[in-house]
């Protein structure tokens, strides 16, 4: 019998094409994860798909196979990259699904506590502020915030206990909190000026800190961009306008560095002008700049940036490259020094006499140390390294020519030195059974304090885990060869954490115990690209405090999880 050869090339390529239709077809997951919070740490999460989709960009991403509950009617929402953290880990785990909405961590922690109904809509950029997380049910699996726990919201949490307030109460299975820090990302200080051409905008902490002080109100103030005069033009601040992490992380840094500049060219601003505020309109004292300009979320900032000739504001740094690529490079941002370089100093000193050289300033010199020289300072050709301030001429006949070194400070990037050389994470303590305290209105900082006695369950306090915001509000500068202090990582960073419940998970308990550790789970970040090398987030090197609880004096955040999510 001869064969029909055409009939069976037909047959064979038609079941092929019917295998690839479903290969291509996504398998569902068996569980979803409910989530949102934090906009900082978007494209870390999420990566930055959402922001390609036609009309607004999409605050809601989820993961392969995900659709939205039939409960809630919302736009499409973006797809989850592959390379992001929740993409990464449903490649790893193929039966759990992620849904994170792009909220503010403010939203974040309400929806987690029970004081928004995680139902409610989750929106998309450059439409009406999002007030929920388009999730199945009133109550979230876990919430991004870019702001620790504060007893606040503690008491919030207790507040809307079921039966407390109808509209959204919480699960009665969800009894307390865990929290866990998660990753860390550089703030970047965007900015829409032409006139800079290529020239890349360079900041001082002090003109950080005038510019949202309101005391630098043109760029022709901005005087540090190496070889570059700036035209007069005013300056629009663009602020986060809803409660925000990265509006809290920003004003960690502005109220512990701008009292404290004491530098050439550097302006100290009053010790309480800046206070720790997740909303930036408490954050300024006095007010914010004039002719600021609100907008919500890190990529509403970025946009709003992006339509404003003169418009400077921050964000974090990965939304900034992203939506700059898109919007045709009309948007970047600057890089930050730790203080004003300074160019080299002759002095001409009288017998016996003494010079001063600018603070700040570093050089080779010979001084009381070397065992030679009258005193500190004396400028005879020391060996070592040493600040110097005051320069001795022994002599008692001849003037001494002295020319004070020049000093370049570290233009710190925020996406490239987000951590120093030759380090791959950001390496910080966390503390267990703290939250944030109260706001100190004659400093501004907002310290740690322990969390208050009964108003968490016994036994589970420790599974709040916080890094005190003064361990990263700037690096601790140290000499180099160039300057007698200096950082050497970029110095306004956000640390963001993943919150969840101690208990009351069900059949979700293995899912969500595995999420809380994906950003230190190695076969997640092994396939994950939007944290590491240049892409402004790293992940952290946690290590724990003493506590009363031994489990977690491990330096183990997985070891954390799996004692505080029980059930």
């Amino acid at each position: 019998m001869k064969l029909n050869t055409s009939f069976c090339v037909v047959a064979i390529a038609a079941a092929l094409s019917a295998q690839a239709a479903v290969a291509a077809t996504p398998v569902p997951p068996t569980t979803v994860l409910y989530g949102g919070g934090a906009t900082f740490p978007s494209e870390a999460y999420v990566g930055p798909s959402f922001l390609k989709t036609l009309g607004n960009p999409r605050r809601l991403s989820q993961t392969l196979g995900v659709t939205a509950p039939a409960n809630v009617s919302v736009n499409p929402a973006a797809l989850t990259d592959k390379t992001a953290l929740f993409g990464a880990f449903a490649v790893v785990n193929p039966t759990i699904g992620v849904s994170y909405c792009q909220t503010g961590s403010g939203v974040g922690k309400g929806a987690l506590s029970g004081a928004r109904n995680a139902t409610a809509d989750c929106g998309d950029y450059g439409v009406a502020a999002p007030v929920g997380f388009a999730g199945p049910t009133i109550d979230a699996d876990f919430a991004g915030s870019d702001e620790p726990v504060a007893q606040s919201d503690i008491t919030a949490f207790n507040a809307n206990a079921v039966g407390s307030d109808p509209a959204a109460p919480r699960s009665a299975t969800k009894t307390s909190l865990v929290q866990i820090p998660a990753v860390a990302g550089s703030i970047a200080f965007v900015y829409n000026n032409p006139s800079l051409g290529k020239k890349k905008l360079n900041l001082t902490r002090s003109d950080v800190c005038g510019i949202f002080a309101g005391t630098i109100t043109d760029w022709s103030q901005l005087t540090h961009t190496p070889k570059v005069t700036i035209a007069a033009k005013p300056i629009k601040v663009v602020y986060r306008s809803d409660s925000s992490g990265t509006t809290f992380s920003l004003a960690n840094f502005l109220s512990q560095a701008c009292p404290s500049l004491t530098l050439p060219d550097d302006t100290a601003q009053p010790a309480n002008k800046f206070q720790m505020n997740k909303v930036f309109t408490a954050v300024v004292t006095g007010g914010v700049p004039g002719g600021s300009i609100p907008a919500s979320g890190n990529g509403g900032i970025v946009s709003t940036v992006a339509i404003n000739d003169g418009a400077i504001g921050y964000a974090d740094i990965a939304d900034g490259l992203a939506r700059a690529k898109i919007a045709g490079g009309l948007i970047t941002y600057a890089t930050v020094s730790y203080a004003a370089d300074l160019a080299k100093e002759a002095l001409v000193i009288a017998p016996e006499a003494s010079g001063v050289c600018p603070a700040g300033t570093f050089g080779k010199i010979k001084d009381a140390n070397d065992g030679k020289a009258a005193g500190p300072g004396n400028p005879v050709g020391g060996t070592t390294l040493e600040p110097i301030t005051t320069v001795l001429n022994p002599s008692t006949t001849k003037s001494l020519k002295f020319t004070c070194p020049a000093v370049t400070y570290n233009k710190l990037d925020p996406a490239k030195n987000l951590v120093p050389k030759g380090f791959t994470a950001i390496k910080l303590t966390t503390q267990a059974a703290k939250v944030l305290g109260t706001v100190n209105a004659a400093t501004g900082r907002q310290p740690l304090a322990d969390i208050t006695v009964g108003t968490l369950p016994a036994g589970v306090t420790s599974c709040i885990q916080t890094v005190d915001p003064a361990d990263y509000a700037q690096p601790l500068p140290a000499a180099t060869k160039k300057a007698a202090a200096d950082f050497d990582r970029y110095p306004v960073i956000a640390v963001s954490y993943l919150m969840g419940y101690t208990n009351g998970y069900g059949a979700k308990l293995a899912a969500i115990k595995s999420l809380l550790k994906a950003p230190f789970d190695a076969a997640v970040l092994g396939k994950t690209k939007t944290i590491g090398k240049a892409a402004g987030f790293q992940p952290l090197d946690l290590v724990s405090a003493a506590s009363t609880t031994p489990v977690f004096v491990a330096n183990s955040a997985a070891a954390i999880v799996d004692a505080c999510v029980a059930n």
